[in-house]
């Protein structure tokens, strides 16, 4: 079986957005009050085995203030079947492609790079054991590591005023 990944970062997809709503439906995944077509906004990537969307990510844009820049954060969603695979890491490899490739034909946004709260049982406040290029940049107040990844077209100022 292959899997397939689709870029769906604003690409305002009707196809995709359906099938990331069908996905979200049916393992009750967005919390109460989030409306399925707002988050369908916020589509990066979606993996379909065989047709069926199996997984995604959802991105949203924020400002991280303890480096004082905008960062994609990323959200990732992988079907109960599929957990135990290497799922998760190629859809944040995949999604760290399409919004990369896009931060840089778009570098009016002054898009950083990309960044996650990982939520992963037994990780704990451990920084030591997540690859993937992404750096430690503190915790959440529930005690979540925040991590980010640089991307390699972005120069950080040399002088930063307070902002």
């Amino acid at each position: 079986m292959t899997i397939t990944y689709a870029n769906a970062w604003r690409q305002n997809d009707p196809k995709l957005e359906q099938d990331a709503i069908a996905l979200w439906t049916e393992l009750s995944a967005l919390p109460k009050g989030q409306s399925p077509d707002e988050r369908a906004k916020e589509l990066s990537v979606v993996a379909y085995e065989d047709g069926k969307v199996i997984a995604l990510t959802t991105m949203i844009v924020q400002r991280l203030q303890q480096v004082r820049q905008d960062f994609a954060f990323v959200r990732v969603l992988v079907a109960p079947g599929h957990r135990l695979q290497s799922l998760s890491t190629d859809l944040m490899r995949e999604s760290r492609k399409v919004i990369e490739a896009y931060a840089l034909a778009h570098q009016e946004e002054k898009l950083a790079g990309m960044g996650a709260v990982f939520q992963a049982p037994g990780l704990g406040k451990n920084p030591i054991g997540i690859g993937g290029g992404t750096v430690l940049v503190g915790y959440t107040d529930e005690g979540y590591q925040v991590r980010i990844a640089w991307f390699d077209h972005f120069k950080v100022p040399p002088v930063m005023a307070q902002q």
